[in-house]
This record gives C-alpha cells, structure tokens and sequence, in this order.
C-alpha cells in the first residue's frame, strides 16, 4: 500500500494532476474542513481501442466523501458538478472504474444512469482487483 501511495499520491503526481489542463479537482468543505472531493479528466481512454479519439470522453478518476457525510447528497451534489463540466467541456460520456465488491458505489452510479461497459485489471502493490467500468452518455 506505502509504494502505491507513494506512486499515485505523491507530492510530484499530485502536483502534476493539479497543471494538468485536462484534469479539474471539484472540492467540498464544511466549515474549514474537506470532506469530499472529485476528480475529472477530459480525453479518457477506459475501455477504449487503442488509437480511438478520447477528446470527447471524461472520466470520474475519483469521488470521495468521507463517511459521515455519505447519505446526504454531497457525493450526488460533486457527480453533477462533474457531468456538468464535462459537457461543457464538449464530452459526449463520463466514464468510470468501480471495484466490483463496492456494490454501494456501483448501486449509487447505476442509480445516477451510468451501465456497465466492461472490465478491467486494476493493481494496489501486488493486490490485483477487478473494476467494472461503467458509462454514462452525456
């Protein structure tokens, strides 16, 4: 877990995410405090072929609320926030990686209109895990 941390959240990977152009972090603060956050990335290839034009794909790469926020509409408030920039921004669907034993996030997209398209591989450390990816058209 310490190397894949180190290698995904990182000071200079962090960094590099925030320059991106491509990339826009949505966060949600109470009082001071972060208590949930999003990150979107326009030009996604998730379950694309390979050398298919991304340009109008986005991808929810993360949405977090911390748990005691869960349940109150904030995750479905940073979703919105995202679909919405990602149309802006031209993209014809928002794409996304769940874990498949995350059947509380998966029935939270579903409900939100996104389907299962595929699946792929997805390593922690040596841990590898099955994600569905799910789509959504915009």
């Amino acid at each position: 877990m310490a190397q894949y941390l180190a290698e995904h959240f990182g000071p200079e990977q962090q960094l590099a995410e925030l320059q991106d152009p491509n990339t826009v972090f949505f966060l949600a603060l109470m009082q001071q405090q972060l208590v949930g956050y999003a990150k979107l990335t326009v030009g996604s290839t998730l379950g694309a072929e390979p050398g298919a034009d991304v340009s109008n794909r986005a991808e929810l790469q993360r949405l977090y609320v911390q748990e005691d926020w869960q349940g109150t509409g904030l995750g479905a408030t940073l979703l919105r926030r995202c679909l919405d920039e990602a149309r802006q921004r031209g993209c014809r669907s928002l794409l996304l990686c769940v874990w498949e034993k995350n059947t509380q996030a998966q029935e939270f997209y579903r409900r939100k209109g996104f389907k299962q398209i595929g699946e792929t591989e997805y390593r922690v450390g040596h841990d590898v895990q099955n994600d569905f990816i799910l789509r959504k058209g915009l």
